[in-house]
């Protein structure tokens, strides 16, 4: 069973291209990005 938690809950910058993750575990994250016109996109990233 999956259970998700919200690491990040924060505007981006309009030039953000990172964010710091030294304080989260190892493991695979699902990404979500919402614009302002409702566009969605959603990756799957892996952190080691």
């Amino acid at each position: 069973m999956f259970r998700g938690c919200t690491a990040f809950n924060q505007p981006l910058e309009k030039w953000d291209v990172s964010k710091a993750t030294e304080d989260l575990p190892q493991g695979v994250y699902i990404v979500r990005f919402y614009g302002a016109n409702s566009a969605k996109k959603s990756l799957r990233v892996m952190k080691q």
